[in-house]
């Protein structure tokens, strides 16, 4: 299950209460297994570029300079418009030749980038408000 909290939603512990719409306006009735008065409580930790995911590559990974795609997810209708890879030493900047999203809020993207020389890398990909790097890739 994928929750979105609102911003300004701190790292901490909170209780969570679920609800659900049944096809009907007939009161349902629910129980809770756990009692909050156990202090079982969901911890939320707040990441950064938590609307878009990079399935692949992960960090320190080596790459295909000739033919890299890299491909993830997002939520919160952060869909990607934006990836890059620069060169750690020289500060290229290649931009990604294609980027596809395909869904709403929450969906899948990929991006294909043209042919990339010989060094370390640090992809970004963007869309919205978040921001996901990872770091490292070698050619």
């Amino acid at each position: 299950m994928l929750f979105e909290l609102p911003n300004g939603v701190t790292d901490g512990a909170y209780d969570l209460i679920i609800s659900t719409y049944l096809g009907s306006n007939t009161v349902k009735k629910a129980e809770e297994n756990n009692s909050s008065a156990k202090s079982e409580g969901v911890v939320v930790t707040t990441l950064s570029g938590a609307g878009i995911t990079v399935m692949a590559p992960g960090n320190n990974c080596s790459i295909n300079g000739g033919q890299f795609v890299t491909t993830g997810s997002f939520s919160a209708n952060d869909s990607p418009n934006r990836a890059t890879m620069t060169e750690n030493t020289t500060g290229a900047v290649t931009r990604a030749g294609t980027i596809f999203a395909s869904g709403g809020a929450t969906g899948y993207w990929y991006a294909a980038f043209p042919p990339l020389p010989p060094g370390t890398y640090t992809l970004d990909v963007m869309g919205g408000t978040a921001v996901k790097s990872i770091t490292g890739l070698t050619v």
